[in-house]
């Protein structure tokens, strides 16, 4: 498998991976909803504790090597979200309802489907921010959505020595906004 096709396969899985995404754009594209502008939106600066990914506790009742059970599903949600560290923007939720306790999940597709959840939050914030004019608040949000491709829960799409965000680079459209690429993909 290329380097291209790990990169278009992560991209699909974000996709999959995000039915919380709603609404469509000027092009029929699913976009993500902003939260609604009720008061400003507190942008966070630093995680609240230090950030960890739960493959790293290695807890029992893990079935084979790697494979979560399904059973645990919910378990790993919530502590990946807890492992983030970073808050969703107000009124915006973790969207895992539809996750089958019949199925094994392999080790860091649940990890980093939260941190894709989160990246799509704050980029439909962010893209508000930009159609607003908010330039302040665009580069607030923009500044903490840099922190997606190094957040513990990304670093595990590592492919050959190669980050995330390098193989979406190599994904993108030559020049593309790399916020404007992982947004269509919400």
């Amino acid at each position: 498998m290329t380097r291209r096709d790990v990169a278009l396969a992560a991209a699909a899985l974000l996709v999959v991976t995000l039915a919380g995404c709603s609404s469509t754009d000027h092009d029929g594209v699913p976009a993500p909803t902003p939260s609604p502008s009720v008061a400003p939106i507190e942008v966070p600066v630093e995680p609240t504790h230090v950030q960890y990914v739960p493959s790293d506790l290695t807890p029992p009742g893990v079935q084979g090597p790697g494979i979560w059970n399904g059973d645990q599903a919910q378990v790993v949600i919530a502590a990946s979200i807890d492992g983030l560290a970073l808050p969703l923007p107000p009124g915006a939720e973790y969207d895992f309802d539809d996750i089958d306790a019949d199925v094994g999940w392999e080790i860091g597709t649940l990890e980093s489907a939260v941190a894709f959840q989160w990246h799509c939050a704050w980029l439909a914030e962010w893209d508000a921010a930009r159609d607003a004019g908010d330039d302040a608040l665009e580069a607030e949000i923009a500044a903490l959505t840099d922190r997606f491709w190094t957040l513990p829960h990304i670093d595990l799409l590592e492919v050959d020595g190669v980050t995330f965000r390098d193989q979406q680079v190599e994904a993108a459209p030559e020049g593309a906004d790399l916020r404007v690429w992982s947004l269509r993909n919400c």
